[in-house]
């Protein structure tokens, strides 16, 4: 049943991507089916199966999508109209021929962002590590409930921490609601380890240039590999 409504949910998110200039005429099937997922699994449930994977296969065109998708373990609280708890969903996704993307939808809630004067981060910590900042834009038609992680290296490099990671908490603002935090267990990630560029987000971690060999042995400590579809640029 979780596989059903995320593969909803992950359709959904394929009409929000900016980056095709195209609108998310379904954005209310984001939030509705983001809140039954959300809700769905028990703490247990995300320890032990903590990433939902599912792809798509667009014979006509094709073109094939990938995803992997995370349930935040802890819930907020919002006031009226979005109380009695909220979760957030990670997703990453890839498109054939797309760069890889981060999403992050809320299953009740709205997001306070200047995305259009380019005024919107995420703020986020894994494992042990210090605290950093990621910049983040929204869907074509400005949905409030979901925001991407806006430069293609950084939501590459954002990928490959999750691959080596345990833990993640993340920091977002929300309408009326200032900012709150969510937790996530993200061990055992099964995905291929994304291309990355040297970025002032990457040299902000103090993490040096990824060379090819690099790539391959991150790439065998990956036991299989998912990919996502397209962001929101």
């Amino acid at each position: 049943m979780k596989k059903i409504i995320l593969l909803s949910l992950v359709f959904g998110l394929v009409g929000c991507n900016k980056k095709e200039n195209t609108n998310s005429i379904i954005s209310n099937e984001v939030s509705t089916t983001a809140s039954n997922v959300v809700a769905t699994p028990t703490d247990k449930e995300n320890t032990l199966n903590n990433w939902v994977y599912d792809e798509s296969n667009d014979e006509m065109r094709g073109i094939k999508s990938k995803f992997a998708s995370i349930t935040s373990i802890n819930d907020v609280h919002f006031s009226s109209p979005y109380e009695g708890g909220s979760k957030l969903l990670i997703t990453l996704r890839e498109k054939t021929g797309q760069p890889l993307d981060v999403l992050f939808v809320i299953s009740k809630g709205q997001y306070a962002c200047d995305t259009i004067s380019r005024n919107c981060y995420a703020s986020f910590k894994f494992d042990d590590n210090t605290v950093e900042t990621v910049e983040l834009d929204s869907t074509a038609d400005h949905a409030s409930d979901v925001l991407f992680v806006r430069n293609d290296d950084d939501a590459n490099l954002f990928i490959k921490r999750l691959l080596n990671s345990k833990k993640l908490i993340i920091e977002l603002p929300f309408y009326q609601n200032g900012s709150k935090q969510f937790k996530f267990d993200v061990s055992n990630l099964k995905w291929n380890p994304p291309t990355v560029k040297q970025t002032k987000f990457q040299a902000d971690w103090g993490i040096e240039e990824i060379s090819g060999s690099a790539e391959e042995a991150a790439a065998a400590v990956v036991a299989a590999a998912t990919d996502i579809t397209e962001p929101v640029k």
